[in-house]
């Protein structure tokens, strides 16, 4: 089948609904419309992020990775464009240069790259612009980009650390006593956080320090994203088993839960496999951000974030923080040519290996 079925995209009536409580009061809000019913996604789901087109708001959209079935944008219109062929398990990530130009990266485990992408803005079509080899690892869980040419990789051990992508001497594995399961990236400080075996959070640095999180213990974790208002405040939401969690990482205010659920017949969502959310103007509705879902069954939706801040009473007042480039490392690294993949010959890098003592 294909990625998205036959690509008969539709807005359907089923509309998705949210109820929320704080720890504190436990209220629960009034249902509220959050997402419209986009389509059904087969086989392995890596993850969502968006991109954002730089002139025309309603043709930005989002990137997901399908697993085998490859690498597919589909627009705020509910437009797809073409596939990159490769085995995509790992939730994409999206730089934006100085020049406001983004790079699309997701991890191909058929070749073992890193494979960077552009979105061609004038016919909508996804590109393969470079590749870079990466360490044959079955136990990566997720990634995240600190600019152009480097980026940390965090599987099932720890963290490997790429200073330059294709320069072993820039290459480290950073061990974890704990294997992680889930990740999700926030590029403003270049941090990523991620769940491991024991239900634990960690706060993970582009140098590679982590720290662990004062967080309630989950044990199973089926989605992440990370989040900034426009003051800055930093957020963590979870997916749980059915149950959505709202932290707020600096403190001060109490931890949310919400529940999605179908309407009319109040229907919960059983889980969701991904989840993502962005600032900025993705047009119509999602002016002030968007959200986006792939439940259980692969059933995948858009929302506009205004609705899912109204229903997260005490937190995420205020409009979502728009997107920022991904901080560049210390390093004099020297641009990259991307007008057409690097060599496959490239040898992937052996990494040094130290301890984290965590």
């Amino acid at each position: 089948m294909s990625i998205l079925n036959k690509f008969s995209l539709f807005v359907a009536a089923a509309i998705l609904t949210l109820t929320a409580c704080t720890q504190e009061k436990n209220l629960e809000g009034a249902p509220i419309e959050l997402v419209d019913f986009i389509g059904t996604f087969e086989g392995d789901i890596g993850g969502i992020a968006f991109w954002h087109h730089p002139v025309y708001s309603y043709k930005s959209g989002a990137v997901i990775a399908n697993g085998k079935a490859g690498m597919i944008f589909i627009s705020i219109e509910a437009e797809p464009s073409n596939t990159i062929a490769g085995d995509f398990s790992l939730r994409p990530d999206v730089v934006y240069l100085d020049n406001q130009e983004a790079l699309i990266y997701g991890v191909d485990n058929q070749r073992h790259n890193l494979v960077a992408m552009r979105k061609n803005v004038g016919n909508a079509a996804l590109e393969e612009a470079a590749t870079f080899p990466l360490p044959k690892d079955e136990t990566l869980i997720g990634f995240c980009m600190n600019s152009s040419l480097s980026g940390n990789f965090i599987n099932s051990e720890g963290v490997m650390i790429f200073r330059r992508f294709g320069d072993a001497r820039t290459a480290r594995q950073i061990d974890h006593r704990t294997p992680f399961t889930a990740c999700v990236t926030e590029h403003r400080e270049g941090l990523v956080f991620a769940h491991d075996i024991n239900g634990n959070f960690f706060q993970i640095d582009p140098k590679g320090e982590i720290k662990k999180l004062k967080l309630p213990k989950l044990k199973s974790v089926t989605a992440m994203d990370a989040y900034r208002e426009q003051d800055g405040s930093l957020h963590l939401v979870i997916f749980s088993d059915g149950q959505g969690y709202n932290f707020n990482l600096d403190g001060g205010r109490a931890v949310e839960k919400f529940t999605l659920v179908k309407s009319p017949n109040g229907e919960p969502v059983k889980q969701s496999r991904a989840f993502a959310m962005a600032g900025g103007n993705f047009g119509s509705v999602y002016r002030n951000g968007v959200v986006a879902f792939i439940d259980i069954d692969g059933g995948f939706y858009f929302g506009p974030w205004s609705a899912l801040k109204n229903g997260l009473e005490t937190q995420a007042r205020q409009t979502l923080g728009a997107r920022v480039s991904a901080p560049e490392t210390d390093d004099d690294l020297p641009d990259i040519e991307l007008s057409s993949p690097l060599s496959k010959s490239a040898t992937a890098p052996t990494l040094p290996k130290v301890s984290d003592g965590e």
